[in-house]
């Protein structure tokens, strides 16, 4: 999340807070129930606001986050799709040195079988169009008749 957009937040977090705290230091506070019952009222409504404030501040920085996760997984994947094997290499190996928990190492390892697999269907595929082109019987050019005029017998 970028900082122009969190000093509005933090603004907005402030007051509430600030809010809160004036209600509950309120000098008003007489022993009537219903100016108490007021204050609490009002201190419960400001902390729920200020709740669903932070909760939309945390999706927003979530989805923010999981796109640039997205992102990065895009990258990784078309470097490996189009690295060398040297490179390759490196980037298997650095899985296994960073990823410590067993199952992302796993995810990994998934994933770069997958690309592996499509790279050799591709490259198969490839093969084979170019087999077939080199095979392919070239057309005869139809012999166009003359323009002038003239019959051949």
């Amino acid at each position: 999340m970028s900082t122009e957009n969190q000093i509005p937040s933090n603004h907005v977090m402030n007051t509430i807070q600030k809010e809160i705290v004036m209600t509950q230091q309120s000098p008003n506070s007489i022993a009537v129930p219903d100016a108490a019952q007021k204050r609490r009222e009002r201190i419960k409504k400001l902390e729920a606001r200020l709740q669903r404030k932070k909760a939309r501040d945390t999706v927003a920085t979530r989805r923010e986050r999981n796109g640039q996760l997205f992102v990065w997984g895009a990258m990784v994947e078309c470097v490996y799709r189009t690295g060398t094997d040297h490179e390759r290499r490196q980037l298997r190996e650095w899985a296994k040195r960073h990823l410590t928990e067993k199952r992302h190492l796993h995810r990994s390892e998934c994933g770069f079988a997958r690309i592996e697999e499509e790279n050799a269907e591709k490259a198969a595929d490839d093969a084979q169009d170019a087999r077939e082109a080199a095979t392919a019987p070239q057309p005869v050019p139809e012999r166009q008749p003359s323009v002038s005029g003239d019959s051949a017998p």
